[in-house]
């Protein structure tokens, strides 16, 4: 009856049972687990963030899924919502690096939902979750989506629609039908992430993601989808992807699953902007400062230019920014504002930092180029070379394979629980972050997820006047 995608997939999620999943993957889930809530805890008090929040402290159900700093429940679809918008907005969680990828763990805050409303156990979390993350994976090596100018949100919708089945525990006919209702309605334009960006940049993901719990609970009440969502007539192969196949869902890669194909960051910026923040932050170290630079010219990978370098016609948008969302997307900005701070951090993106007219002169003297020979192994080996000519006659030559965090070179439990604790006591004291940082290094081990949903529950930030 359903098309062969649609089958795989769902077969594939109905089947996978918590003791299939590797030791190694499920490390790996806890330590993003552990990353996406840090980053949801730093983002608290963003602005699109607060208004999601309080659309979410309108509703209420029963069953509810806990929202992160709502002492009440909401509907599990405005829980997914508010709290994908927070592991989403600092553009601080992991991302699945190819063209047709993203960010997987803004799946997360549905399939905890999802979770919550069944009263699952944590093993079924991470089953879940690694479901969605190789359902993810396998699509977005499949297709380049953005090359066809449609917004990773397509393919986070399948996976999520597959992750929330799974936890749900639908059957592989509902599960079908979950990913169907995910397909059809859920096909995001790439707008969002080119010219000046807007809120939605942060919050895309996270809609997807509601709309694919939202998918998952309507299959799960017997409401049935298009049986071709892929393969019919005026469906997504015909009108957005053509074909592409699935064949290797679930299979590891080079040794590694899904989880660990994922490279995570240590700036609050696109990952791109991860090896300029390394290197010059490295020169500040050294001494040098904006005003001792004539020129950086700087040669990377086509996705690198495309989207932080000027490559989509936005020259003047990336050059001159006027939000944090297309700071963050700014090779000229990041490389302007570490060398004047010696950092990326949250303050880099504040509306004050963002006009700072003392950061445009340097930016003006920073050229972008695609190096062809970079693009050639950009996957595996993500690298920029830099050519940073100094006033006071030196001209430096600098490449970097790999930024810290990259699946080649990997961060280990330390560097994720110390950016957790960072994140976390923006709104937690040092106690309370710490005892939920042990719930989700422990999350293998809940029955339920009551404990975890109360601490997250009775999180505030300090412009709403208290801590958890």
């Amino acid at each position: 009856m359903f098309d062969s995608p649609t089958s795989l997939i769902a077969d594939y999620a109905s089947g996978l049972s918590p003791d299939e999943v590797p030791e190694a993957a499920s490390h790996a889930m806890r330590s993003r687990l552990v990353d996406a809530l840090g980053c949801a805890l730093g983002a608290l008090d963003a602005p699109p963030c607060v208004a999601a929040r309080s659309i979410a402290a309108t509703a209420t159900a029963d069953p509810g899924a806990s929202v992160i700093g709502l002492a009440q429940p909401s509907t599990p679809e405005l829980a997914a919502f508010a709290n994908g918008c927070l592991i989403r907005y600092l553009d601080f969680n992991d991302t699945y690096h190819t063209e047709g990828g993203g960010h997987p763990s803004d799946m997360a805050g549905a399939v905890l939902a999802a979770a919550e409303i069944s009263g699952c156990a944590g093993p079924d979390v991470l089953t879940g979750l690694h479901v969605a993350y190789e359902v993810f994976a396998a699509l977005a090596d499949a297709v380049p989506m953005r090359d066809h100018g449609w917004d990773y949100g397509a393919f986070l919708a399948i996976a999520t629609a597959a992750g929330a089945g799974r936890v749900l525990g639908l059957d592989a006919e509902r599960l079908s039908n979950a990913v169907s209702l995910a397909v059809t309605p859920n096909m995001p334009l790439f707008v969002t992430r080119t010219g000046e960006l807007s809120n939605w940049k942060g919050c895309a993901s996270s809609y997807a993601a509601m709309a694919a719990l939202f998918a998952a609970r309507l299959a799960a009440a017997g409401v049935t989808g298009p049986p071709k969502p892929f393969e019919g007539k005026f469906g997504m192969w015909e009108q957005a992807t053509g074909p592409f196949d699935l064949g290797g869902l679930g299979t590891p890669v080079n040794g590694l699953s899904a989880v660990e194909r994922t490279s995570c960051k240590l700036n609050p910026s696109d990952f791109e902007t991860q090896i300029p923040a390394e290197v010059f932050g490295g020169l500040h170290a050294e001494g040098v400062r904006p005003d001792d630079v004539e020129a950086i010219d700087v040669s990377t990978y086509y996705v690198a230019w495309d989207l932080i370098g000027g490559g989509q016609g936005d020259h003047d948008e990336k050059w001159d920014p006027k939000r944090r969302e297309t700071a963050d997307h700014s090779l000229p900005y990041v490389i302007a504002v570490v060398l004047a701070d010696g950092r990326v951090n949250k303050a880099s993106f504040a509306p004050d930092r963002v006009s700072d007219p003392a950061l445009r002169p340097l930016m003006a003297r920073v050229t972008v180029a695609e190096d062809p020979e970079i693009t050639r192994t950009w996957r595996s080996k993500p690298a920029y070379e830099f050519a940073v000519s100094l006033r006071d006659g030196r001209n430096l030559q600098i490449r970097m394979d790999h930024p810290r965090g990259h699946f080649n070179r990997p961060l280990g439990d330390q560097d994720f629980d110390e950016k957790f604790l960072a994140n976390a006591t923006a709104a937690l004291d040092h106690d309370a972050a710490r005892e939920l940082l042990a719930l989700l290094r422990g999350i293998d081990e809940l029955e339920d997820l009551s404990a975890l949903t109360e601490v997250l529950r009775g999180v505030g930030s300090p412009e709403e006047g208290h801590h958890g």
